[in-house]
């Protein structure tokens, strides 16, 4: 009988591990007019937050390392985000390669600021256009 306290506490403690807040989000990424599209998941915001755009991180893998080749600019306002549309960003100049994108994302005022991530490769078909490969 003295095993059932210790058990439950155990419980308790492991599954406090898993109540901690995630460091970074996984973020939509589609082609829109020939360019990559990046969305805040529906799923990952509750219907009456708010979102505010705090900028995106474009990194391109070259060799053995990424490089950051470019940062939305800091002026306001970003393009404004709404859970599940997409927003482009044609000044990054996409080409092929693998790319990781972090964008930062304010919730309600900034009550609770967010990182969403993805990581994906773009390739070109024989006429030109760019394709999505995760």
């Amino acid at each position: 009988m003295r095993k059932i306290p210790w058990i439950l506490l155990s419980l308790l403690t492991l599954s406090g591990c898993q109540l901690e807040k995630q460091w970074y989000y996984p973020l939509q990424v589609s082609l829109q007019d020939n360019q990559p599209c990046f969305a805040v998941p529906a799923d990952s915001v509750s219907p009456h937050d708010s979102l505010q755009n705090r900028g995106i991180i474009v990194s391109r893998q070259s060799s053995q390392q990424w490089d950051i080749v470019w940062t939305s600019p800091d002026i306001h306002p970003l393009p404004a985000l709404q859970p599940g549309r997409c927003v482009t960003y044609p000044q990054a100049a996409w080409q092929v390669g693998n790319y990781a994108v972090m964008m930062g994302v304010s919730l309600n005022h900034d009550r609770e600021r967010r990182k969403y991530t993805h990581e994906f490769s773009l390739a070109k078909t024989p006429d030109g256009r760019l394709i999505l490969r995760p």
